[in-house]
């Protein structure tokens, strides 16, 4: 586990904050639907570019927290789960594309 995710789960002990797997899902969603909303009210719906991209931090890292804690409960590196992704991308890119073939 990396030190963000010990970091995380350090911090979820101190507080009580062990909720059930279906919980953290849901957070995650809502999460993303935040990071989702402010873009497009940031780009006014795709009609301009983002001005200002540190205004996304803090929901980025809500967004960050969340699958972090997802993946803490399910005993997932993070780390290692990242490589073996960067690694399938990198074979699908050598056989002509990214897609979820």
């Amino acid at each position: 586990m990396n030190e963000m995710q010990e970091k995380v789960k350090r911090f979820c002990i101190k507080h009580d904050l062990d909720h059930p797997v279906e919980h953290r899902l849901i957070d995650i969603m809502s999460e993303l639907g935040e990071v989702a909303k402010d873009i497009l009210v940031e780009t006014d719906y795709g009609h301009r570019g983002i001005k200002d991209p540190k205004n996304l931090e803090e929901e980025l890292g809500d967004l960050q927290y969340s699958i972090i804690t997802l993946a803490n409960a399910l005993d997932i590196d993070l780390d290692f789960a990242l490589e073996k992704v960067l690694e399938k991308y990198e074979d699908r890119i050598e056989k002509g594309g990214m897609g979820s073939g």
